[in-house]
């Protein structure tokens, strides 16, 4: 009696832990059981695409209806190839259709379990938004072309100038080497 309420402790504290940490880092969470063809997702893997519980039911269907049409074959041969253990990590980064119809940037992370005849009977993840930090990449790329441009004019329109006093420069040489 006493060793089962140490356990039911010990599981009790470790479900704060983890729910803490969940509530402390803004991340989504889904559990994908491939043997009974369920998945869950969190109140706040649904919070990151505008929806509430009862908007977004827990389905497959409408993760693949969110997702990005160009980012569909990257995502599925990546879990293909973790399935089959042919890459170590399960890490994708692709978009998925936000409530207000914009795009956001996910990054998605998982670990698996696998059956003892080496079958993927399970997939629990993260999803992390990546919006505002794709953003400012695509910013900074546009700074640097802006600034690339700049460099570009600026020594350009400096040249000339420089030929013209570099050409002076040779007659006045000139002019003072005939005195």
């Amino acid at each position: 009696v006493a060793r089962n309420r140490r356990s039911e402790e010990l599981a009790s504290q470790a479900e704060i832990r983890f729910r803490t940490v969940m509530n402390g880092i803004n991340d989504g969470l889904y559990d994908y059981d491939l043997k009974e063809k369920k998945i869950y997702y969190s109140a706040a893997y649904k919070a990151m695409l505008g929806y509430n519980d009862e908007e977004h039911p827990d389905s497959m269907e409408i993760f693949r209806r969110l997702l990005h049409p160009d980012d569909v074959a990257n995502i599925f041969e990546n879990y293909r190839l973790y399935r089959n253990r042919q890459i170590d990590e399960y890490k994708n980064i692709f978009r998925m259709l936000h409530k207000d119809g914009n795009w956001r940037w996910i990054l998605s992370r998982g670990v698996g379990m696998w059956n003892n005849k080496g079958e993927m009977i399970r997939l629990i993840g993260t999803h992390t938004d990546l919006t505002e930090q794709k953003n400012s990449e695509e910013d900074l790329k546009q700074l640097n072309s802006d600034l690339e441009s700049f460099t570009y004019i600026a020594s350009h329109d400096l040249r000339s100038p420089l030929v013209n006093l570099k050409g002076f420069a040779s007659e006045l040489e000139y002019a003072l080497k005939q005195t």
